[in-house]
């Protein structure tokens, strides 16, 4: 049975989660209970994802978690054994109160982000400022904060007195910068530059107050608490990275030319909650300890290839991987974190990780093989591996597909999903089958019948690829792009626009008969059913739904289901609900009244009439005209059909704007439209009924009310 794309619950806010995947629950504990019995051992090699690994144990198994970041590894704990709030509040009183110089910490950090309140002048919190960088010129443009004597919030544009005020912070910038370095890697470390480098991606008011929270790490007032301090350092670490215009952490080490800095001290009062979740403990202990209960996360902290002996001990019966993009700028965050939190010597591997600030594929490749092949080594024949890709790319998925085939894995099925991009692959321990990416690709296309995004066309022809076995990853994957892009090029598909092949859609070049209907077509018909079953269905249910019928290479892209679901239902805030007006039943007797109009139309110009779908107009035994009347947005017709004369595909005027986004999509759509087919709207037809004498009439009358057309009082002369 082929695997269907599950659509996980909406992830929650966490620490951190601006670097990790957006994943949510809902997906491995269904796939699971498929493959294994409950009990189970299941491996997590990397812990990308400390929510999903958590959520394996509440599914009913036992995880051995596997990481060599000590950074997830501390955020695996928190997942599992979730810190009070009223433990981490009580930490932070204490923290605030620690001295720094002749004052209180709390008072001091709060002084580095104090600013006048545009409506009243008194003191205010700046919470956030856009600045702009000028080669090593910076100025603030925007400032967002808050007036505790106003009682609200404020947004404004920075003033010449607030670059004044904000520029006695870099002096001071590259003191901090070197004491945080020091922490890392002394001088005379080959990785000294490269954290010199990163560090100058923090604002200088973020480096000064990070030195100061730091420098709390050892406080005998805080003695006992190290964990809950660590929560809040993590906190403020990941706020002191900088972000851009639009919110998300900036990745690169190249300085940005707009960046968002953040208040710390803002950033621990707000960030305590994430910690908190309502939910019982899961049993968490470190290799080589035993797991004290039948269900819980066994962690080994180091890489797959030094837990031979632990998987060994467990026999995993299954791997469950989230595989997000490489980030070096989080690698490099990780590392930097952990030598500031538990010692240089903590860092492990990580620190190589310091000197890669650009992304490299071809590497890449070759750590998830290197990864994944102790598994395939130490596992059973036959054992499931399910690849999560919720950031997926061509690249990403080229990446993980080259390296599973590299370390024994074969693809057995996998699920692409296009908007938003994202992808679920199921893999097996076994011996794979030899290259045949074109027949698979051919295939993907056929079935779907509808112009389709490139990572699901890629996905297909991935199926069926099979790297040269004597390559290293890197040059595997090297190679693996040139022979994808050949064959996008040359083989069974062709491109709808003249984009490049990333941004535009794919067709089958030269498809077989008979043809499926279009892709589109059965969504929007299953939609329907769907919304037609249930009063209201939650989105994620209905989605999941849709997707059962769709499994595999039919997965629908979700740009083509929001549109046609928004054209047919409401949302509200519990789900989506059927439009009374688009119930089936009432449709039907729109179809019976257009059948008998045309009926009576024909009769009217003397012509014989036959057939219901299509319905016929005759004339001494030749075909004069042929219609398909419709209450769905269907193309079926156009793409199936080779009429000897005129043919008209017949829709409710509501259903236009879906119908035109289908032509649009899809160019052997419009080519049918510059043949014999035309499109008309019920409410054109019934004009026609009162106004259309003779055939003449008809013809030229009939185009007066085009699809694109969307005045209901169009006048016919």
């Amino acid at each position: 049975m082929s695997w269907a794309f599950v659509l996980s619950e909406p992830p929650r806010a966490q620490p951190w989660s601006e670097w990790l995947p957006p994943v949510g629950p809902g997906v491995v504990g269904v796939w699971l209970p498929q493959e294994i019995p409950s009990g189970a051992w299941v491996v997590d090699p990397f812990v990308a994802a400390p929510e999903v690994t958590v959520e394996i144990v509440h599914a009913g198994y036992r995880v051995l978690a596997i990481t060599g970041n000590p950074v997830l590894a501390f955020l695996l704990r928190a997942a599992a054994v979730p810190p009070a709030e009223e433990d981490l509040q009580a930490t932070l009183a204490t923290l605030a109160a620690t001295q720094k110089g002749t004052q209180r910490l709390e008072p001091y950090l709060r002084s580095l982000y104090t600013t006048p309140c545009p409506s009243c002048e008194s003191p205010a919190e700046e919470r956030s400022v856009l600045w702009e960088r000028k080669g090593k010129a910076e100025r603030p443009l925007r400032e967002e904060g808050f007036c505790a004597r106003c009682g609200e919030p404020f947004s404004v544009e920075s003033r010449e007195e607030d670059a004044q005020s904000l520029a006695h912070w870099l002096p001071r910038a590259e003191i901090h910068r070197a004491r945080l370095a020091e922490r890392v890697a002394p001088l005379g470390s080959p990785h000294r530059q490269a954290v010199e480098r990163w560090l100058h991606v923090l604002p200088p008011r973020s480096l000064e107050a990070l030195t100061a929270l730091l420098g709390r790490r050892s406080h005998p007032d805080l003695a006992g608490r190290e964990a809950l301090l660590d929560a809040l350092l993590l906190l403020a670490v990941t706020a002191a990275w900088p972000q851009d215009e639009k919110g998300a952490p900036w990745r690169r080490w190249t300085l940005p030319t707009r960046y968002r800095e953040r208040n710390l001290w803002h950033a621990l009062e707000a960030g305590l909650s994430l910690w908190a979740v309502p939910r019982p403990a899961v049993p968490l202990v470190s290799w080589p300890q035993p797991l004290p209960a039948p269900e819980g996360i066994l962690l080994f902290r180091g890489r797959v290839r030094d837990a031979m002996e632990a998987l060994r001990a467990c026999i995993p019966r299954a791997v469950v991987a989230v595989v997000p993009p490489p980030q070096p700028a989080f690698w490099a965050l990780s590392a930097l974190t952990t030598a500031w939190l538990w010692g240089r010597e903590a860092m492990g591997p990580l620190e190589a990780m310091l000197t890669r600030g650009e992304t490299d594929w071809g590497w890449y490749t070759a750590a998830l093989s290197a990864a994944w092949r102790p598994l395939a080594h130490a596992l059973p024949e036959n054992t499931p591996f399910f690849a999560w890709l919720p950031q997926a790319t061509p690249e990403l998925l080229t990446a993980v597909m080259v390296a599973a085939h590299h370390s024994g894995w074969a693809v057995e099925d996998l699920a692409p999903q296009s908007h938003p991009p994202a992808t679920q692959v199921i893999l097996r321990r076994a011996v794979p089958a030899p290259n045949h990416a074109a027949e698979t690709l051919r295939q993907a296309l056929q079935k779907r019948n509808a112009p389709t995004a490139y990572l699901t066309a890629l996905a297909a022809a991935l199926q069926g690829y099979r790297p040269t076995s004597d390559m290293k990853p890197k040059a595997a994957y090297a190679q693996a792009r040139h022979d994808l892009n050949l064959l996008f090029a040359e083989g069974p598909a062709r491109p709808v626009g003249e984009e490049t092949p990333q941004r535009t859609l794919w067709l089958i070049a030269q498809p077989t008969t008979p043809s499926p209907s279009p892709l589109d077509d059965r969504v929007e018909d299953t939609l329907l059913q769907l919304l037609a079953e249930r009063t209201l269905w939650p989105e994620r249910d209905l989605l999941n739904a849709l997707y059962a019928r769709f499994p595999a290479e039919l997965t629908p892209s979700g740009d083509v289901v929001r549109t046609i679901l928004e054209h047919y239902a409401r949302a509200g805030p519990q789900g989506w609900q059927l439009r009374p007006e688009e119930h089936p039943q009432n449709r039907s007797s729109d179809l019976a009244e257009i059948r008998g109009l045309l009926r009576a139309l024909g009769r009217r110009f003397g012509y014989t009439v036959r057939g219901d779908l299509p319905l016929v107009w005759e004339h001494e035994g030749k075909e004069v005209a042929r219609f398909y009347p419709t209450y769905l947005a269907r193309t079926a017709p156009l793409l199936q059909s080779r009429p000897p004369g005129e043919a008209y595909l017949l829709l409710p005027g509501s259903r236009s704007p879906l119908w035109l986004f289908k032509v649009h999509r899809d160019p052997r759509l419009q080519q049918a439209l510059q043949g014999p087919w035309r499109v008309l709207k019920f409410r054109h037809l019934r004009r026609l009924a009162r106004e259309a004498q003779t055939w003449e009439d008809w013809q030229r009358l009939s185009p007066l009310d085009p699809p694109e057309h969307q005045d209901a009082q169009l006048p016919l002369l």
